[in-house]
């Protein structure tokens, strides 16, 4: 078929006038022509494909100028009016970045040719599928030197050579991204060339490999794809925390051991979340990062939450397995992990929490029902993760099918979790309804107190007795809050 109708996209239409007048031959390449490709057989449908990357643009520059592709990238911004930015100056490569005002801006990637011409730059390329161009002055060809149109047509993800991995060994991570983005499969020799390399991730910078790991938790199925990675220790060189888990085996409670436990967790979550209610889906769709949303983080949390366990394990004289404090520690170890692969304050703040409290909802039933107010001062406590948190506790318990949980216990708590989303859902909005009788400026002038710690313990006490409708007045609140603080302050 023709591919002409590329020239009907604006941006490429843009670059190609702009590379036509330079007299600097340039070419498509990358993500965007592969899906555009892929998008344009009718066998494969946007869903599978994961929808088309209009938004991102990569172009090879032939040029026999020193950075010339940045040269040129730097002419394109000035023409569009974009931003230009310099990638790499050694490699050549540069970005335009347009739209700038708008949710949605636009990137073009710009980078020199390697070995001089396109066939030589496309032997370079990580995957057959990626190492497909488009010369706009041969519109109606594509460039395949490498049979990726046949591995399109088999749905297959096949290294061009294993050099090329070694050269960036970030190209290991993005297979399994590529394979969860286009629903293809990894071949097998391959899958071989990413275990035999996978240590060599360690030598990638942290922020690098946290791109590509909340890319491949932003799709669905994310399980399958970890479990590839477990098999081939890839994931333990991303997550060294991980590795220690494979030690720790299957107990009365966990049929499983803590690896595969952990794996399992993250498909028990993606069951649920696929049947899950609006109002929880909405929470999960906010983004926390760079076109990153809460629940990719939330998978990511899931798959950690029990890195305390293998440092907290012992067992009993009478055979029972203990993890005291694991909750806690896995926390603590989360915080380091997000040092080491650079994950921005909200997602390493957002990840600890819910390692952190991710036996709170079980704990809550552990002695029979609780009160109105417990549960009032857990949704306090835990405030906007509470559906994420309920999240990561149904995989936990999806993935916790020993003997000494039996199947009546853990439909009783599956009832419990949705009476507690459920009800956290009808907390809020009776919260946004009723306003506080008094704010914690009230609350300083009534009692003639500084800022402080007092001030939020009292404001909590407040709230709790206000939901509760203990107090229904200014006039109560006030009284309450001076009876609260006098006896606090005894």
């Amino acid at each position: 078929m023709g591919w002409s109708a590329l020239l009907q996209d604006e941006y490429i239409k843009a670059v190609n006038d702009i590379a036509l007048a330079a007299s600097t031959p340039v070419y498509l390449v990358g993500g965007h022509l592969r899906d555009y490709v892929i998008q344009a057989d009718t066998k494969f449908s946007a869903k599978q494909n994961g929808g088309l990357a209009y938004l991102d643009y990569d172009f090879a520059v032939k040029s026999e100028k020193q950075n010339g592709a940045a040269e040129f990238a730097r002419l394109v911004s000035e023409k569009l009016d974009g931003v230009f930015v310099l990638l790499d100056e050694k490699n050549d490569t540069a970005r335009v970045v347009l739209n700038t005002d708008t949710d949605n801006p636009v990137n073009i990637d710009f980078a020199l040719c390697v070995g001089g011409g396109i066939e030589s730059d496309v032997m370079r390329r990580d995957y057959s599928v990626n190492a497909l161009a488009w010369d706009p002055k041969n519109p109606d060809v594509l460039i395949d030197k490498v049979q990726a149109m046949q591995d399109i047509e088999n749905r297959t993800i096949r290294a061009l050579s294993e050099v090329n991995l070694k050269d960036d060994p970030l190209r290991i991570l993005r297979a399994y991204r590529f394979s969860a983005a286009l629903s293809f499969s990894i071949d097998q020799t391959t899958k071989d060339w990413l275990a035999q390399n996978a240590k060599m991730l360690s030598s990638v910078a942290g922020e690098r490999i946290s791109t590509e790991l909340f890319a491949l938790f932003s799709h669905a199925n994310t399980f399958v794809h970890l479990q590839a990675m477990a098999d081939n220790k890839v994931l333990d060189a991303v997550f060294p925390e991980l590795a220690a888990t494979r030690v720790v085996t299957a107990n009365a409670y966990h049929h499983l051991g803590l690896l595969e436990h952990s794996l399992e967790a993250v498909r028990q979550m993606e069951l649920f979340y696929e049947r899950a209610s609006d109002r929880l889906k909405e929470s999960c769709n906010q983004i926390i990062g760079h076109k990153l949303n809460r629940l990719a983080v939330t998978k990511v949390a899931t798959l950690l939450h029990d890195i305390g366990k293998p440092q907290t394990w012992e067992i009993t004289p009478e055979g029972r397995h203990t993890f005291y404090a694991h909750d806690s520690l896995g926390a603590k170890m989360s915080d380091e992990t997000a040092l080491r692969l650079k994950w921005s304050k909200a997602v390493s703040r957002f990840i600890n929490r819910l390692i952190k409290w991710h036996l709170r909802p079980g704990a809550l039933f552990h002695s029979g029902e609780p009160t109105q107010k417990a549960i009032n001062r857990f949704y306090r406590q835990v405030g906007v993760d509470v559906p994420e948190l309920i999240l990561l506790a149904y995989g936990d318990l999806g993935a916790t099918r020993g003997q000494g949980l039996v199947d009546e216990a853990r439909a009783r708590l599956e009832t419990r979790f949705d009476d507690l989303l459920n009800g956290y859902f009808l907390y809020i909005e009776e919260q946004a309804r009723t306003p506080r009788f008094l704010t914690g400026a009230d609350v300083m002038e009534l009692l003639q107190i500084a800022p402080g710690p007092v001030v939020g313990e009292l404001l909590e006490a407040l709230d709790e007795a206000q939901t509760l409708k203990i107090i229904n007045s200014r006039k109560e609140a006030e009284r309450f809050a001076k009876e609260h603080f006098f006896k606090q302050s005894q």
